[in-house]
């Protein structure tokens, strides 16, 4: 059986095909520029999101005590 990939998964899959896959094939200097800042996007959404339950609580905690 299949599980569901995770967010995260998902978001490194899609920034390496486009680094591995689409990448190698951009000839225009400003596509390649748009793909790198895509992909590095992407990771860092990645990043963003392996913190993102630690952040919440501790949004949640400052604002009940507020």
């Amino acid at each position: 059986m299949l599980t569901t990939p995770t967010k995260e998964t998902v978001l490194l899959s899609i920034a390496r095909f486009l680094e591995r896959e689409v990448r190698p094939h951009i000839t225009d200097a400003k596509t390649n520029y748009h793909l790198l800042v895509s992909t590095a996007l992407l990771v860092s959404t990645t990043s963003e999101l392996a913190f993102e339950d630690e952040h919440l609580k501790a949004e949640f905690t400052r604002l009940e005590n507020a």
